[in-house]
């Protein structure tokens, strides 16, 4: 019998699907409504980094759709035990560090679970 999944990657993977999941709806909002959601007629603090760059926030609508369903999976390998599923989940956290706020939150927070359930996982070899 395989060992359970650990609790950090578990973990680490419930946050992925939150975030992914909240761009695949926030993405699915802006093809619908034509807009993101806003908090108090704003968008997140993620459109003052993106327009820095020199992109319309407002055009970014597919690229949250592709990111979120891109963690979701992601996440969803990492519970199936895919050999590739943390690293994956860690790309995504690294990857998405530019989501102000809730998702750079999001993504050290997975970041560090990754890590604890790779380092809690080594074995040390015996002399």
């Amino acid at each position: 019998m395989s060992r359970p999944l650990p609790r950090t990657a578990v973990a680490a993977a419930a946050l992925a699907i939150i975030s992914g999941g909240y761009m695949i709806i926030d993405a699915i909002h802006r093809f619908v409504v034509g807009d993101f959601f806003r908090i108090g007629g704003q968008l997140g603090p993620w459109a003052v980094l993106v327009s820095a760059v020199g992109i319309d926030p407002l055009s970014i609508g597919p690229v949250f759709l592709v990111i979120g369903v891109a963690q979701v999976a992601a996440a969803s390998l990492l519970l199936l035990r895919h050999p590739w599923g943390d690293m994956l989940v860690l790309a995504f956290a690294v990857g998405t560090l530019w989501y102000l706020l809730f998702g750079t939150i999001s993504s050290v927070i997975q970041i560090a679970l990754i890590v604890a359930s790779k380092r809690r996982h080594v074995t040390v070899a015996q002399p």
